[in-house]
């Protein structure tokens, strides 16, 4: 050894970031260590030892994962890490994907509290060994709130049919969901989207609208799309809904409700590309909702200027419902303000 200085630190040639909570010893006699900086980087038995690093490290995680205190542990301590892994780390994906957990709306008991729902974590193959045989992929939902997710619009009527559905509540899991897009099962058997169930033609199986209702629909979809104009691509019928009137669901390409939201937390987002990764938006309307019936007959019987207010109101309503920032608060308040007062002077005659 002839003494030449190399690196006091080679953490981010011998580690990934998300394994840098890993510590340990390197002892390996061939390391060139009489040749520069810069070759012992490009070195073949750096490279070597970096892949045996991630393999043995990977070993070990999954080592404790059959063991639940000790799994549990871990991934309160270092889940963010693996997360990251699963965004930065393209050729240990799959592995990271396996030791994954989401906040699922899968309960073993028959009454779900709000407190067991932010417990209920799983993991992707547990998930797929609970597949319904008719369901075409993994169901998550992103949202903010965890304890009224399960009543959110788009997971209402999945719920109750007993579809499982993970929770993405932490900005980190758009991001991993993003780039998983796919998951593939231990014994790869089976190879399963994820399916964003916020997003249009998301895959799930819907019942046929019956012919009368869904003409009569139609007719309201055209009166929609004539009072929003540019505010929505498209308004149509769906049988996605139970409760709800509509919801304003994204296309397959762009960001989602919840992305937007983040992306526009961030400092220094570039706004044209902010517009042009926004997602485009339809409005989807329940034709069984008595609300929705009664706005298209009095559109029928006394024009459409007559439901204008309301139809907004409702679209307004669906933008908080689905999780978009409303576009013009000020406006909102006074769409409110107006059907308060017709509604105030209807009774007082």
């Amino acid at each position: 050894m002839k003494r030449v200085f190399i690196s006091d630190s080679f953490q981010s040639e011998l580690v990934p970031s998300w394994l840098s909570f890993v510590k340990g010893v390197i002892d390996s006699s061939d390391l060139p260590l009489n040749v520069s900086r810069e070759i012992l980087q490009e070195s073949r038995i750096v490279r070597t030892i970096q892949k045996q690093i991630v393999s043995r490290s990977l070993t070990m995680i999954k080592s404790i994962q059959d063991v639940k205190d000790k799994s549990n542990t871990f991934w309160e301590s270092f889940g963010k890490n693996i997360k990251m892994g699963i965004v930065e780390d393209s050729s240990n994906r799959d592995e990271l994907a396996k030791i994954c957990r989401f906040i699922t709306s899968f309960t073993n008991t028959t009454v779900s509290t709000e407190l067991e729902v932010v417990n209920n974590l799983t993991t992707l193959e547990d998930y797929a060994a609970r597949l319904k045989e008719a369901q075409k992929g993994i169901y998550y939902f992103a949202t903010k709130n965890i304890k009224t997710a399960s009543k959110a619009p788009f997971v209402e009527k999945l719920v109750e049919k007993g579809y499982e559905i993970l929770f993405i509540t932490d900005p980190l899991d758009e991001y991993v969901v993003m780039n998983l897009a796919k998951y593939k099962t231990a014994d790869g058997s089976k190879t399963l989207d994820l399916l964003d169930v916020t997003r249009e033609h998301v895959g799930m199986t819907e019942s046929r609208v019956e012919d009368a209702l869904e003409k009569d629909s139609e007719e309201l979809c055209g009166i929609l799309k004539e009072v929003l104009n540019e505010k929505v691509e498209k308004v149509t019928v769906t049988t996605r809904l139970h409760s709800f009137p509509c919801v304003l669901v994204t296309s397959k390409f762009g960001w989602s409700a919840n992305m937007e939201r983040i992306m526009k937390a961030q400092a220094g987002t570039d706004a044209r590309a902010y517009e042009y990764m926004r997602g485009r938006r339809s409005l989807e309307i329940n034709p069984k909702s008595r609300l929705i019936r009664s706005l298209l007959d009095i559109a029928r019987d006394k024009g459409v200027h007559r439901v204008r207010h309301h139809l907004e109101f409702m679209y307004q309503v669906a933008l908080i419902n689905s999780g978009f920032d409303l576009e013009d608060p000020h406006s909102f308040a006074r769409t409110v303000y107006s059907l308060l007062e017709e509604r105030l002077l209807e009774k007082s005659t």
